[in-house]
């Protein structure tokens, strides 16, 4: 009896290690748009190289072909979902987004104050090991179809890698392998998260959330236990960094099965996609329009003006490049008034050409602006009463305006500006046979802070001081604007003199000078940047679906 159990049992086991066997091979057919690397990550401990190794079909670990059989010396890998844990959630509400916090501890709240950071010290955060998405310190975003292409990173390599925190051994090998031209064909699929650049200084925690795959060139760098995924998404030149994975454990040498009939394989050169268009030097069109009305108790009036600015700036499709540019344009000015103590009224009008040139850096998080404008006008002006008196001056005036920015957070940005204008050649034709023609200089400077107060509204509050020559005046002019969508800014303004009146005005007090009014502008930037943005992501999709299309009619094809 004894005898009999044992032999069972003896034939039992060497049953079960038949099958074990028999499954430390198995068959998996090549689906379109499959990898090694793809089909790798479904079996325990095996390796792209395992696989070629295995299956003498295969000639280059980058160049497989659906409908093969290939033979897979490993068994297929259980995969148990993990919980994902995150701190937030977006819940879908209509077309509004809402953040809902998880519970956390009181100690957990105040870790978070105590490590609460800047958007600028962020820039300083050490080299990490691992990459775990929404835990860097990093700022959490989308890379929504409508940002994809306006930002493209224009760092050096070496920055780049800094910026997604590798480690410096970890930067040298994929030096390294960028240098040898080791990537291999890639996607960046839509729900992915990563660590990626963008701009001269930009970097944050991203989730794509596009209409498709984006194609990428992939570059695998093991060191210290882990493999580094790395991808440069060949559209827009950003750098990504995906959440590592530890190397398989290589099993023991195995003979390779015999090989499976299949098409024959051609040696071909790699597919590679093609490079985004050389940057080259385009034209930023900046028309501007404006209207202010005024009064005081002496005098009251409107006016408006025009100008436009062609800045030559680095970039192709309107997406440009920081630093330098210059620019040329033309300027125009009309403005009439009446005096309310006598019949006098008056109007005045200039016109002539602006070049100027303006200096852009900084990323997405923090950018910073400089430009200087100078114009050369031609103002003519007449004015005259019912007594009969009539007065013709014109002025050749020469002008400049500058203007600082500074973007301090999502919420807040600062600046200064200065105008000034002198007049170079006066000449008069009067029935007074004294007149002599006006002095027509004047200065201005202007500190301003700007505060958003939601996704298409912001306020502006400036003030400073300002000097007119025409009569010796030198008074403060403050201002609130309201910005539109950064298109259409309008709002009231007051000039008071509280330094004293010249000789001009004696008899006369500082309260009857004091002059409230109003205006509107109208900057056209925005409109034309966002026209052509819309066009190039167009030109965008339109290029992915190309040629997605035909990478699936020729490298993943399904050979019959």
């Amino acid at each position: 009896m004894r005898i009999t159990l044992w032999l069972s049992a003896f034939f039992a086991v060497m049953l079960l290690a038949s099958v074990a066997s028999a499954e430390d091979v198995v068959e998996h057919k090549v689906e379109p748009g499959e990898t090694l690397i793809k089909i790798s990550r479904q079996y325990d401990n095996i390796k792209p190289q395992q696989i070629k190794e295995a299956n003498p079909i295969i000639k280059s670990i980058h160049r497989i072909d659906s409908g093969w059989v290939l033979k897979i010396p490993a068994k297929k890998k259980v995969v148990v979902p993990a919980q994902k844990k995150t701190d937030e959630t977006i819940v879908e509400t209509g077309d509004k987004k809402v953040e809902a916090q998880k519970p956390v501890s009181v100690k957990t709240e105040m870790n978070k104050v105590k490590t609460k950071k800047s958007p600028r010290v962020t820039k300083a955060l050490p080299p990490a090991k691992e990459y775990i998405p929404g835990g860097m310190g990093l700022p959490r975003k989308f890379y929504d179809t409508k940002n994809i292409g306006r930002a493209p990173t224009t760092m050096s390599n070496d920055k780049a890698f800094s910026k997604i925190l590798l480690p410096p051994s970890v930067k040298e090998k994929l030096k390294l392998a960028v240098a040898r031209g080791e990537g291999i064909d890639s996607f960046v699929s839509p729900g992915d998260q990563f660590l990626m650049t963008y701009g001269q200084e930009g970097v944050g925690d991203f989730t794509l959330r596009h209409h498709s795959q984006l194609f990428a060139k992939q570059y695998l760098v093991e060191d210290g236990g882990l493999i580094y995924d790395i991808r440069l998404i060949a559209w827009c030149r950003n750098w990504t960094r995906y959440r590592e994975f530890p190397p398989a454990i290589e099993p023991p040498p195995s003979k390779p099965p015999t090989a499976v009939l299949g098409p024959p394989v051609e040696e071909e050169e790699p597919f590679e996609y093609l490079p985004a268009p050389e940057k080259h030097w385009t034209i930023e069109h900046e028309p501007i329009i404006g209207a202010w009305v005024w009064q005081n108790e002496l005098a009251r009036g409107w006016g408006g003006y025009a100008e436009y600015m062609a800045w030559l700036r680095k970039g192709r499709c309107y997406e440009f490049e920081n630093g330098w540019s210059p620019g040329i344009g033309i300027y125009g000015m009309y403005s009439e008034g009446e005096s309310r103590a006598s019949s006098y009224n008056w109007d005045e009008d200039a016109f002539g050409g602006q070049a100027g040139i303006k200096y852009i850096a900084g990323g997405l998080e923090d950018p910073w602006q400089w430009q200087l404008k100078l114009r050369l006008v031609w103002e003519d002006m007449d004015g005259g009463n019912a007594e009969g008196y009539h007065m013709d001056q014109d002025h050749l005036k020469l002008g400049f305006y500058t203007e600082y920015v500074e973007k301090e957070d999502e919420g807040f940005l600062w600046g200064i500006t200065g105008e000034a204008w002198f007049g170079l050649d006066g000449s008069i034709d009067s029935s007074w046979s004294g007149d002599i023609p006006s002095k027509r200089g004047m200065a201005a400077i202007n500190l301003f802070g700007q505060w958003k107060l939601n996704e298409d509204w912001q306020l502006r509050l400036s003030g400073g001081p300002f000097y007119q020559e025409w009569d010796r005046l030198t008074g403060i002019h403050l201002q609130a604007e309201f910005r539109w969508n950064e298109t259409i800014m309008f709002g009231p303004y007051i000039s008071f003199f509280p330094f004293g009146l010249s000789s001009v005005y004696d008899g006369i007090s500082a309260m009857d000078l004091t002059t409230p009014g109003a205006f509107v502008r109208v900057e056209f930037g925005k409109p034309i940047r966002d026209y052509y943005a819309n066009k190039r992501m167009e030109a965008v999709k339109a290029a992915d679906r190309q040629w997605l299309d035909d990478l699936l009619k020729t490298k993943f094809a399904n050979e019959t």
